[in-house]
């Protein structure tokens, strides 16, 4: 997945009209602009917008891609260090002046130097953890490496805000299956490449709450502004 789309970044970055084509295993093809990742302050979405302004100190923006919310904190002074299993992902970012930048997944975290304040997940990253097993493993690693009074914003997009027939019948074959309804196997596809088979995890406010309450954080809030697009904020 990393190359095809850090490839998808750094040709949109270079100039070239490019789209994120997203293959899910039922054959469910979607079309959505790269420019959605560049993306200034004033176009994300209204829960984005707000959460970001709960970030403080030191923080570490996982799944970072072309920078877009390190270069906001950067620019309201916080320390930031984003983090990417892309390379050229890190590249955008650096040719875009985020200053600190690494090149690892979020499986890596705990190789780290020093601890966060704030842990940003924004963007749909929530989704990165693939399922709610591996959701909770990694959100107690990230709780080791934040500070006492450490925080962590956490998207997604909530799949049953949806009246799409393919995208329904997807969900009841999950459900039938036990798996929660946004639980997704993808797959991108650029020019002559295509990625390796991949899972990603939409959820609802409900079950984002219901993965963190069995984890060492405390549940906050849920920022929202609209049906769908929605950030959970926890704390220690």
């Amino acid at each position: 997945m990393e190359e095809v789309f850090g490839r998808y970044l750094l040709d949109y970055y270079k100039g070239k009209d490019c789209f994120e084509i997203t293959e899910r295993e039922d054959g469910f093809i979607s079309c959505t602009p790269i420019e959605r990742y560049f993306r200034g302050y004033f176009s994300w979405p209204d829960s984005e917008r707000i959460a970001i302004r709960y970030a403080k100190g030191k923080v570490l923006d996982i799944g970072c891609g072309a920078g877009r919310h390190s270069l906001f904190l950067q620019r309201n002074n916080l320390n930031v260090l984003g983090i990417d299993p892309s390379d050229k992902a890190i590249e955008v970012s650096n040719a875009r002046g985020v200053k600190k930048t690494k090149k690892i997944g979020y499986k890596q975290v705990e190789d780290l130097k020093g601890s966060f304040d704030t842990i940003l997940l924004l963007g749909n990253n929530f989704g990165l953890f693939e399922n709610p097993k591996k959701a909770i493993k990694m959100l107690n690693r990230l709780y080791s490496i934040t500070n006492n009074k450490g925080i962590i914003l956490s998207g997604s997009r909530n799949p049953y805000e949806t009246k799409n027939e393919t995208n329904l019948e997807y969900f009841k074959k999950n459900r039938q299956k036990g798996k929660l309804l946004g639980q997704l196997k993808l797959r991108l596809k650029y020019r002559e490449k295509t990625s390796d088979w991949f899972n990603f995890m939409l959820v609802s406010p409900k079950e984002m709450k219901q993965i963190f309450d069995k984890t060492k954080w405390s549940f906050k809030k849920i920022i929202k502004k609209n049906k769908k697009d929605f950030v959970g904020l926890f704390k220690k």
